[in-house]
């Protein structure tokens, strides 16, 4: 580049001279405080009266303050308009807070006696309309499964077959029965293992 031809304008660079102090010595910081603390001792602490008022004003503060917090804003109105004080106490009782009904109709079974088994009892409660609901939202449910686009063809449902009423109560009676024999992991149930084969369930596989 010419020299002759003036080329673009640069800042101007100037050098800022900072006043870095040097942080005191211990001995320094001493004699500053003792000097501070001599000089203090010498001036008599005279109370005037604007620090009375302000000392007041600041318990007026504080007691206002006081009186909102503890105010209940739920509590009604008095007669004349304005809100109540109020504050909360909690009194412990030794009356229980749940009342004791006593029963006093005849403790009977008001439906016809179905047997004297135990599954007779279940059915009152589980009845074959529960379960056939059960089988329908079962077959329902691996249905959609199986159509759907992401199944693959190796895919356990795609050997999937109906549940019937019958095949449900087996499971459930093999389901409660799993809950009396203790064993540690849930696929030894299954195993044809002849030394740990259950066959009240091998018979059902």
């Amino acid at each position: 580049m010419d020299p002759a031809i003036p080329g673009p304008s640069r800042p101007k660079r100037s050098c800022i001279q900072r006043d870095v102090k040097r942080p005191l010595t211990e001995d320094e910081l001493r004699k500053h405080a003792e000097s501070f603390l001599d000089s203090s001792d010498d001036e008599p602490f005279v109370e005037s009266e604007d620090s009375w008022a302000e000392a007041e004003n600041l318990e007026d503060s504080d007691r206002a303050e006081d009186e909102i917090i503890n105010n209940d804003p739920e509590d009604g109105s008095s007669d004349d308009g304005n809100s109540n004080d109020a504050q909360t106490t909690f009194v412990w009782n030794d009356t229980p807070a749940l009342e004791n009904i006593i029963f006093s109709g005849n403790p009977v079974l008001r439906v016809p006696h179905p047997g004297n088994n135990s599954y007779d009892f279940f059915s009152l409660l589980v009845t074959d309309e529960l379960l056939n609901h059960i089988v329908e939202q079962t077959n329902e449910y691996a249905e959609e499964v199986f159509l759907n686009k992401s199944t693959k063809e190796k895919s356990r449902i795609t050997e999937w077959k109906d549940v019937t009423l019958k095949e449900l109560k087996v499971f459930l009676g093999i389901w409660f029965h799993m809950g009396n024999i203790r064993i540690n992991r849930l696929q030894d149930y299954w195993k044809k293992d002849e030394l740990f084969a259950i066959p009240g369930l091998q018979k059902h596989e």
